[in-house]
């Protein structure tokens, strides 16, 4: 169905980046979100990190929502920050630090939370 991977080139400095992609097929169905909300208590907790960020192509609304979503903020647009395919492009800066993961969990937070032994729990 896709992927999601975490890059940790900047975890000395207590940052990881999300990426993630979905077939066309399965677009729209929540499955990034979902990945990636399960991903970030992961990475906050067993990976130390502080900050997670996604950076987004100004035009690509879908990826916009999945940082949404998971309960990244929006940061600002990164005017030529980085070539593509022989061009610079401009990229949107979502972030999501750990101080908002104890402030605005998402879903995935609350369940580690009320779940605390790890084993899997049935929504009614």
């Amino acid at each position: 169905m896709g992927y999601v991977g975490l890059w940790l080139g900047d975890r000395a400095h207590g940052r990881a980046s999300f990426g993630y992609w979905v077939v066309p097929g399965a677009r729209g169905r929540g499955i990034a979100t979902a990945a990636v909300r399960l991903a970030s208590p992961w990475a906050f907790t067993t990976l130390g990190v502080a900050r997670l960020e996604i950076l987004v192509e100004p035009w690509n609304t879908g990826s916009i929502r999945v940082a949404e979503q998971a309960g990244f903020q929006r940061e600002g647009l990164l005017r030529s920050y980085e070539e593509f395919k022989g061009r610079r492009t401009d990229l949107i800066m979502h972030a999501r630090i750990i101080d908002d993961a104890a402030i605005n969990p998402t879903s995935a937070d609350k369940d580690r939370k009320d779940n605390k032994d790890g084993a899997r729990r049935e929504r009614s």
